[in-house]
């Protein structure tokens, strides 16, 4: 998947958090996620998320790309072989 959105008369309305929900039980593994650094609104969304589904707390990297500033988690999901990846 390359990117997510909740339409903006959806927010804060659970739609997002129980789709993330699917995904996550859908697509256990290990994942990797970036978030633009401006966008403060999908940090927290993805914060919450995360420390909802994943193996353990993950606190995000700030990586320069070469269009901007991204904030990126790595995380597993479930059940997976190697935790220690991520």
């Amino acid at each position: 998947m390359s990117e997510f959105h909740v339409l903006p008369g959806l927010r804060k309305k659970g739609f997002g958090k129980e789709a993330v929900g699917k995904l996550f039980s859908e697509y256990s593994g290990l994942w990797q996620l970036q978030v633009f650094a401006r966008n403060t609104g999908a940090l927290a969304f993805w914060k919450r998320c995360i420390d909802k589904y994943a193996a353990k707390h993950i606190e995000p990297e700030l990586k320069q790309r070469k269009d901007a500033k991204v904030w990126q988690f790595r995380f597993a999901i479930g059940k997976t072989h190697d935790h220690r990846l991520y």
